[in-house]
């Protein structure tokens, strides 16, 4: 399958924050998104294009992910404590 080479949008830093940080709305980890997001700008220049992109989406993952934990309904705490699988047998 032929691809086309489709050049994507030029964002900002401050852009790819906001995508990232719209994605959970789990202020607990406003500190872990701010510590990744450093440490991608400081590797920047030594990753290639692709990997850059990569970095990028696996942090779109975790900001997603996290969001999921905070908005999902908690289970009872009978289920936390129960020996048994939550799954039949």
């Amino acid at each position: 399958m032929a691809h086309r080479q489709l050049e994507l949008p030029q964002w900002t830093w401050d852009e790819v924050e906001t995508a990232l940080r719209r994605l959970s709305p789990n202020p607990r980890v406003d500190e872990v998104l701010d510590s990744l997001l450093l440490e991608t700008q400081a590797r920047q220049r030594d990753l290639s294009r692709e990997n850059l992109l990569h970095e990028l989406l696996c942090l779109g993952w975790l900001m997603a992910q996290a969001g999921v934990g905070a908005t999902a309904p908690r289970p009872p705490a009978s289920f936390a404590s129960s020996s048994s699988p939550p799954w039949p047998s």
